[in-house]
């Protein structure tokens, strides 16, 4: 498994923002946690322990939510048992721990995210292969 922090990547074409999901290190392992399907099938307390453990090596913890995922209404299809429970498992939970996850931390745009990196490196920005969707 890759670095767990936002960092940047060489590569022959230039410099590549690299900013890894949230993971939490636990009994040697490091389990995914940043949100989507995490945020919705497993603990809250996985999501806030992985992000705490961010703060505390002071790096930005990224985490992610796709709008259908707080929608609990959404159109069911027909598909077998394990698409529906990875799909549709937790939806009622997912917006009332947004909110919550909202007031414990405070979340900021992606692009300060590279910023912060891009002060780890100064002088070394030549090309930077990003992508963030427009606010």
């Amino acid at each position: 498994m890759g670095q767990p922090d936002p960092h940047w990547i060489e590569r022959p074409a230039g410099l590549l923002a690299d900013i890894p999901p949230a993971t939490l290190y636990w009994a040697g392992v490091r389990l995914p946690a940043a949100g989507g399907g995490y945020f919705r099938l497993l603990p809250y307390g996985l999501v806030r322990a992985a992000l705490r453990q961010c703060e505390g090596r002071g790096v930005p913890g990224t985490f992610y939510i796709h709008p259908w995922e707080i929608d609990p209404h959404q159109p069911r299809i027909d598909a077998p048992w394990l698409t529906r429970a990875r799909h549709y498992g937790g939806l009622r939970k997912t917006f009332p721990r947004l909110e919550r996850l909202l007031t414990e931390f405070r979340f900021v745009p992606i692009r300060e995210t590279l910023a912060t990196i891009s002060g780890a490196r100064p002088g070394r920005h030549r090309r930077v292969a990003f992508s963030e969707s427009p606010a």
